[in-house]
């Protein structure tokens, strides 16, 4: 018989099944697993399939074919966005399910999201699930439509924000300052899950936010019609203010309705500048500028208070700054110029009441005043919205 050398343990990776005499040739051992880094299953130690390959976390056309399917923890899309990776020059339809989708910019989805990619780039996607910016969920339970291209980036739909259905638009069309739009019927619900403030109940809500560069320094302009303000948790501090003078009692309970509100706010790096925003309410009228900071919870707000009975000499403006003040008697005896200062924890509050006569409403809530205290808090033209309203 014909003698033939080689590996004849099958433990081995040299092993030679045609092999009658071993050789010593037999050096590295088998280990078994999933070999190909597409899946998640992979096991960089294994140096033989067994077929244990079955989830991918990358978007990988493992046939070829232009489609693309997965169903794992996390996939990242952003290279199949701009046509780069294995999609590149060339059409792409993907449908894949995952815990996280990564779109880049910090956004990410959960869920189910499926489409095509044009072989010059750009496409169209549907998507189901929720939505996130890092670690934070901002709409769940969303059903939206996508596309995307070099004319931009554009996505409509509607899903759940602090319990309220709201309908969301964002564009940010090639050379144009990126846009997110908000609408809701239930106003205090969603300004409750993006954490704006808490003490405002029901109301239709418009809002608008214009993205300065990336997601982290904005402009938002929030209205809102027929809501009502009342205590929450995290404004029981802030409200303590309105105590001394008895104003306290209209957001207890039940709380005071108004009728519309509209704010302005910047935000810029850890700073959140109040710099203009309007209301009329059906017992009170409030007007105040502000600047809290994020990252060391210090406030600096100054405002006042007029009953609504005066409303048609004084128009108010109602500042949001992670929480709404308000509040005077419904006979409309008195008016009432505030501030809060120092930590938003514990902050020092003063008050000045008076009587409502005509030359103290021109003294407390005329346009200078408001202007002062705005270029003390913002810097001089920062408010200058603010003037306008007071």
């Amino acid at each position: 018989a014909c003698i033939i050398a080689g590996c004849t343990d099958s433990n081995y990776t040299e092993y030679d099944a045609a092999a009658t005499q071993d050789d010593g040739s037999c050096a590295t051992a088998v280990v078994e697993g999933c070999t190909d880094p597409a899946y998640d299953e992979y096991d960089p130690s294994a140096n033989t399939d067994d077929g244990s390959c079955a989830t991918s976390s990358c978007a990988t056309d493992v046939d070829g074919d232009g489609l693309i399917t997965a169903e794992a923890k996390l996939i990242d899309l952003v290279p199949l966005r701009r046509n780069r990776g294995i999609g590149k020059g060339r059409p792409v339809s993907f449908d894949i399910l995952a815990e996280r989708i990564i779109l880049g910019d910090g956004l990410s989805l959960s869920g189910h999201i499926s489409g095509n990619k044009k072989a010059a780039g750009g496409g169209e996607a549907s998507f189901s699930g929720n939505l996130s910016h890092r670690t934070r969920t901002l709409i769940s339970e969303g059903e939206f439509q996508m596309s995307f291209g070099s004319g931009g980036e554009f996505l409509n739909g509607v899903g759940i924000v602090g319990g309220a259905e709201t309908t969301l638009t964002y564009s940010a069309a090639e050379g144009e300052v990126p846009e997110l739009t908000m609408s809701s019927e239930n106003g205090g619900g969603t300004l409750a899950g993006l954490t704006v403030t808490d003490t405002i109940r029901s109301g239709e809500m418009f809002l608008r936010t214009k993205f300065i560069d990336g997601f982290e320094n904005f402009d938002t302009n929030i209205r809102i019609t027929n809501f009502t303000v009342v205590e929450a948790p995290r404004a029981v501090r802030a409200f303590s203010v309105l105590a001394p003078t008895g104003l306290y009692s209209l957001v207890e309970g039940q709380g005071t309705g108004f009728d519309w509100g509209e704010a302005s706010i910047e935000k810029r790096g850890p700073k959140v500048n109040l710099t203009q925003v309007t209301g009329r309410g059906q017992a009170v009228s409030v007007a105040f500028v502000g600047q809290y900071d994020d990252e060391t919870r210090e406030v600096d707000v100054s405002g006042n208070l007029v009953p609504a009975s005066f409303l048609s000499q004084i128009i108010g403006v109602i500042p949001i700054v992670g929480e709404i003040l308000t509040g005077v008697d419904n006979a409309g005896l008195f008016v009432t110029q505030f501030s809060l200062t120092g930590s938003i924890d514990d902050p020092d509050a003063s008050i000045t009441p008076a009587s409502v006569v005509p030359g103290v409403l021109r003294d407390l809530f005329s346009p200078s005043w408001l202007r002062r205290e705005g270029d003390r808090i913002l810097g001089p033209d920062a408010n200058g919205g603010v003037e306008n309203g007071g």
